[in-house]
């Protein structure tokens, strides 16, 4: 069923809820105007996961509106591997981290050919894991990387994450040819922080 929803979507997600052990599913497809009015507005504890079918132009439908403050971490793997990574995280959650109560996202994205997107040369899923901000995350994180890890896990570039340069180097097969574009555009190393050093210059 799930292989079904995504074939058959332009961008398909879902949001795991881990209260309810049940997902929420959110379908994007390329639609002609004037806007459809709008549906009624779903009832129940899920209605805050739920939004009813509209259509709109793309800058109103894609964002999501966040009100509360939380930490993220979100890896881009192989298709093939998302489902068997969510089970993975879902079984962690249910087991050892039974407060954690924030949604986990799933999303799919196409192949592309940049070199350092997530994306790079195959179908790709994204799973995407929070905390609120006020909570520790530390532990929680660094068993779900560890999960990320097993099924080829591709950090995202803006998230929280413990990947370095040479772990990264394993993950992109461009890695050496982006190197030497950022050694010839920058010899000095003058565009590079604290943070930029540990994730794209090995450990000297």
């Amino acid at each position: 069923a799930l292989d079904d929803h995504i074939a058959a979507t332009r961008h398909f997600e879902f949001f795991w809820v881990p209260e309810q052990d049940c997902c929420a599913m959110k379908a994007l497809h390329p639609a002609p105007l004037p806007p459809a009015p709008q549906l009624p507005v779903p009832q129940g504890r899920l209605a805050r996961y739920v939004q009813p079918s509209l259509t709109d132009r793309a800058y109103r439908i894609f964002p999501s509106e966040r009100n509360l403050k939380f930490n993220e971490t979100e890896f881009a793997l192989p298709a093939a591997n998302g489902p068997s990574c969510l089970h993975e995280i879902r079984h962690l959650m249910q087991t050892r981290y039974r407060d954690v109560a924030w949604p986990i996202e799933y999303r799919t994205l196409a192949a592309d050919a940049i070199p350092l997107s997530p994306a790079y040369q195959r179908e790709t899923v994204t799973i995407s894991v929070h905390q609120a901000a006020d909570l520790p995350y530390q532990p929680f994180f660094a068993d779900v990387e560890a999960i990320f890890r097993n099924h080829q896990g591709r950090p995202h570039w803006g998230k929280i994450h413990t990947h370095r340069a040479r772990e990264l180097a394993t993950l992109y097969p461009e890695w050496a040819a982006f190197q030497a574009v950022r050694a010839q555009l920058d010899p000095e190393e003058r565009m590079l922080n604290e943070h930029l050093t540990q994730i794209l210059l090995p450990a000297k």
